[in-house]
């Protein structure tokens, strides 16, 4: 039986309040902090990284050396940690944080990071 006009138009609008209504059930959490960097060396190509407790990366986000990223994540409490590390520099893990993934919640504040440079790798 083909299908008419309004068929097609009530099924379209249809899709979108379902894509609409699954977007606005995802959760947010937000990683601030500021990265300073043992010496005088500039910070290039540095990222924070979202991971959950059982180790799962979540997401990479670019970041400024002052860096607020924004990850989206699936609504609930949960324990996540957060990576920040830049070219030529060891990374940085943070202790584990509980966030709600809500879009009221607090940003998760690291604070000011020293990063340490990367051991050299020695040849023989």
């Amino acid at each position: 039986m083909p299908v008419g006009i309004r068929g097609r138009q009530a099924r379209l609008v249809l899709c979108c309040v379902v894509l609409v209504s699954l977007a606005a059930c995802d959760g947010v959490v937000v990683v601030e902090g500021t990265i300073e960097a043992a010496g005088a060396a500039a910070l290039d190509d540095c990222a924070a990284v979202l991971i959950r407790e059982d180790g799962h990366e979540l997401g990479r986000r670019p970041i400024d050396p002052d860096f607020s990223a924004t990850f989206t994540v699936m609504p609930g409490e949960r324990q996540y940690l957060a990576e920040v590390s830049c070219e030529g520099y060891s990374p940085y893990r943070s202790e584990p944080f509980t966030s709600r993934a809500r879009l009221d919640d607090p940003p998760v504040e690291l604070g000011t990071i020293q990063l340490q440079p990367q051991a050299a790798s020695r040849k023989e």
